[in-house]
């Protein structure tokens, strides 16, 4: 049920495109800067979770008309400037100091890991008299099933060039990951209401799995139905809290809509099916680490889901 996406400013895929800043030329005067470009006011590229499929690897591109390398001097690149690609984990290290300066709340990005992605093309050319370089395509590769859902990445890449050293390390683009400490694999049980099909289920493994949508937002399979498309967003005011939460279901885009919550009860011309129903209110227990869920769709004929979610 795990892929991770690689959302941009002009490609519209699952969830939506967070608008931050264009990234910053390495200097506006200085006749060596390169800068990645971007399209669309240039929102720092977000990779991202989305059950619509399983998948072991996905590729970040530096495509034509989303991500491409540019000489930002006055003219032209005034020789061959050979370009390398490489992490630079020193400027993470500065964006978490300056960003927790400007924010008391701010949490920390970590380095993605090592083993969860491959730069493929780790070097380019803007060859003299040209302002671009060539475009790259799939030249990260990222691995899913390695990367910790419940925590916060940035992948940060840098330009440099052998032509102007004193310019290495300040030309980088920020990948980054919004992780959620709730996220990841729960054994569920349940029980869905139906007027003529009703059924007790469970799910496990990847149909049990939690994907973050948000650091308070996660997707989750709709009762049995996530074969089906059937997914619902559930959200708690603090994922950090070690209080009961309360939780709010809502729709995930291009799934059933609208989806509704029973927090007292089951709606009308439904009994009880399962021994553990009236558990079933809605919240989330950090103790335990379970979610107690009633929700379902279909005003005029409700379906409903019950659901006991315990994290592995």
């Amino acid at each position: 049920m795990k892929k991770i996406l690689l959302l941009l400013s002009i490609i519209v895929i699952g969830f939506s495109c967070e608008k931050v800043k264009e990234v910053t030329p390495l200097s506006a005067s200085d006749p060596s800067s390169l800068k990645f470009t971007q399209n669309a006011g240039g929102a720092f590229p977000k990779i991202s979770y989305s059950p619509d499929a399983a998948a072991t690897e996905e590729y970040l591109s530096f495509e034509d008309k989303s991500i491409k390398v540019k000489f930002d001097g006055p003219g032209t690149a005034p020789q061959d400037l050979f370009l390398e690609f490489k992490t630079n984990p020193a400027g993470l290290t500065k964006l978490n100091a300056d960003s927790l300066a400007k924010n008391p709340r701010y949490k920390d990005f970590k380095l993605l890991p090592d083993s969860t992605f491959k730069i493929l093309v780790t070097k380019d050319t803007i060859y003299k008299g040209e302002v671009y370089a060539d475009n790259i395509k799939n030249n990260i590769v990222v691995y899913p099933g390695k990367i910790d859902p419940s925590i916060n990445y940035m992948l940060p890449i840098t330009v440099t060039n052998s032509a102007f050293p004193s310019a290495a390390g300040t030309g980088t683009i920020y990948y980054y990951i919004i992780g959620n400490p709730l996220a990841g694999s729960y054994n569920v049980e349940g029980y869905f209401y139906h007027p003529s099909s009703p059924r007790a289920f469970t799910r496990t493994g990847a149909e049990g799995f939690l994907i973050p949508v948000s650091e308070n937002s996660l997707v989750t399979e709709l009762g049995d139905l996530g074969a089906s498309g059937y997914y619902a967003v559930l959200t708690v005011p603090d994922p950090y809290a070690t209080t009961i939460q309360p939780v709010t279901v809502s729709v995930y885009p291009g799934s059933i809509s609208p989806v509704f919550q029973w927090n007292t009860g089951l709606p009308s011309g439904y009994t009880p099916g399962w021994a553990k129903s009236g558990l079933c209110n809605n919240t989330y227990d950090p103790a335990t680490k379970t979610f107690y869920l009633r929700y379902g769709y279909n005003p005029t004929a409700n379906r409903v889901t019950e659901e006991v979610l315990k994290k592995n």
